[in-house]
């Protein structure tokens, strides 16, 4: 059988795949660490037989959106009816986002802690889902929990059993009072996904469930991020940072913001640092004295930035950029490694002087030492980038030209952003409004509200 799996610890999703393949029973065709992607790369894919997911892909900037992951589920479920979903959830139990996925008819529900995981019960999910009845325990949903509905409603509906004249008095008397909620109606969740017994592919495998293969103590407990050479369809993130303080992070930023910009692109420059160096950008944009702290963005030269507001969520800006910019300052000082982490592209400025090499070294040693980094080098020249070329090879190490204003930037710079964005630029010369980006946004939004409204009506 085919899968995809949908997991933010990407470190977690190879082992995984690794064990899941090893008896010829599966096959992992893509792993997506975000939940923008998942849609895409199920449309894609729309042969698969499974999609396995872990809620903490649902996690952004430090925060996490279930609500939206839940939305995401939805419409991928409406799309895409005869793909079985299974869920990795690292929520306790009682959390309503499983009575969000038992709703919308995904019973595969496995809770960190609250149940031993093994390779063969697991694929055996894919092919003998869970039943309605087995997951009826997640509809029980403690509302200390913040969410945009309640579950626990009064129970309105009563169903009579009597099937047949022969079954006994007393039998008849238990089974009346028999309860159930409206959103439990089993048959109608599968007759609107079309997902029926009968309908099954037979000829699948079967998996043997004798010795399984205990492997899962911890989920989830190192994040990770997706390398994939697939064109990405949605926003790109581009993650900058330093392996010292004050090496020109910010300005680069800028200047790689301002290139695409220049390009015609949607692109968000979003402080992820505690310099306050966006307010006092502010300030001299607003002819003000002092940084201006009172205001939580602003847009210069066409561009929109962000300012370093401790956890603050991004979420709403992957629904209108095509670019986000992150400035992370100091890669020891970060609080955002998780988002360097899964950023599609990933840069790290650091000297290229042979005395302050072991900067780098350390900074590989303690942080991040994967050879899809790139190491950028200010002002450097063709020598000195060949040296450090030379001295890590399995890396790609690029000069940043010389530019005095990185709001104006010159071709050497623009040339310098395609190199770093090479196979991420998207549409060069299409011209896109933030007013139309948002509209197509809210057409998105509604449509995915009508699709909940008429599942809810069901």
């Amino acid at each position: 059988m085919k899968l995809i799996f949908a997991i933010y610890n990407v470190d977690f999703a190879k082992q995984l795949k690794g064990n899941m393949e090893a008896d010829g029973q599966a096959q992992i065709i893509d792993i997506v660490s975000s939940e923008e992607d998942l849609i895409n790369m199920i449309a894609r894919n729309p042969t698969v037989s499974g999609v396995l997911i872990s809620t903490d892909i649902a996690t952004k900037l430090g925060n996490r959106n279930l609500e939206l992951l839940v939305d995401i589920l939805l419409v991928a479920r409406e799309k895409f009816p005869s793909i079985v979903f299974s869920v990795l959830s690292s929520e306790r139990q009682g959390h309503p986002v499983h009575a969000e996925l038992v709703d919308m008819g995904i019973y595969n529900i496995f809770v960190k802690d609250a149940a031993k995981l093994s390779i063969p019960l697991l694929l055996h999910s894919f092919l003998e889902p869970a039943s309605f009845s087995s997951v009826m325990r997640h509809r029980m949903v403690d509302d200390s929990i913040p969410w945009r509905r309640s579950f626990n409603r009064q129970t309105t509906v009563r169903v009579d059993f009597r099937e047949s004249e022969s079954i006994p008095e007393a039998e008849m008397e238990e089974k009346k009072t028999e309860v159930i909620q409206p959103a439990q109606l089993d048959e109608k969740v599968k007759k609107k996904f079309h997902w029926s017994e009968s309908g099954r592919d037979k000829s699948k495998p079967s998996v043997k469930m004798e010795q399984p293969q205990e492997f899962i103590k911890e989920w989830f407990d190192d994040e990770s991020r997706v390398i994939t050479n697939d064109p990405i369809i949605g926003t790109v993130v581009i993650a900058l940072g330093s392996v010292a303080p004050h090496l020109g992070t910010t300005h680069t930023a800028i200047s790689i913001a301002s290139a695409l910009k220049k390009k015609g692109h949607m692109v968000a420059l979003v402080e992820a640092n505690a310099s306050q160096d966006f307010d006092r950008i502010h300030s001299l944009f607003e002819g003000e004295n002092r940084p201006i702290l009172s205001e939580p963005s602003f847009e210069m030269n066409g561009i929109e930035h962000f300012k370093y507001r401790g956890e603050d969520s991004m979420q709403e800006l992957y629904a209108i950029y095509e670019f986000l910019v992150l400035d992370l300052g100091n890669l020891d000082l970060m609080e955002f490694e998780k988002e360097f982490k899964r950023a599609h592209v990933r840069g790290v400025l650091c000297s290229g002087h042979e005395w302050k090499f072991h900067w780098i070294e350390e900074f590989r040693r303690k942080h991040f030492n994967e050879n899809d980094i790139f190491y950028l080098v200010p002002h450097g020249e063709p020598s000195v980038v060949k040296d450090l070329q030379e001295r890590i090879p399995e890396v790609t190490v690029l000069s940043i030209p010389t530019h005095t204003d990185p709001y104006k930037p010159s071709r050497d710079a623009e040339m310098f952003t395609e190199s770093l964005l090479s196979g991420f630029i998207k549409g060069y010369g299409k011209k896109f409004t933030k007013s139309a980006l948002i509209g197509t946004s809210v057409i998105s939004i509604t449509l995915t509200l009508i699709v909940i409204s008429a599942f809810l009506i069901l």
